[in-house]
């Protein structure tokens, strides 16, 4: 399955945030409807100002049983530079990158992670 592509489609889809799109996007491996995916996810920059594809993405490598949160972080920070959400908002500009792409690389990196 392309999450890449269905969690940037699912962001701003009826009023999903970065958190909500990913978890979204990969609700079929966790077990979950995309709504209650939706519902479960933690609010962006709720846990140390992260970004919520970060937080959403370490969610889902969890609820798989990967200890692998650190790796994740590493490879987005590669990607991105930031996994805190206002630095990354700042950095994004001069990129030329939008939100959509930083949902879209949270979700490629955690395909990648989880075999998919």
């Amino acid at each position: 399955m392309d999450y890449e592509n269905k969690a940037r489609g699912l962001f701003h889809k009826d009023g999903a945030n970065c958190s909500q799109a990913v978890a979204a996007a990969f609700a079929d491996k966790i077990g979950l409807t995309e709504e209650k995916a939706m519902e479960v996810t933690p609010p962006p920059r709720s846990i140390e100002g992260k970004c919520g594809a970060v937080l959403a993405s370490e969610m889902i490598l969890e609820k798989l049983s990967i200890d692998k949160k650190d790796e994740f972080e590493e490879r987005f920070k590669k990607i991105n530079k930031y996994i805190e959400c206002k630095p990354l908002v700042a950095h994004k500009k001069e990129v030329g990158k939008t939100c959509h792409d930083i949902v879209a690389d949270a979700a490629g990196i955690l395909a990648e992670m989880i075999g998919d």
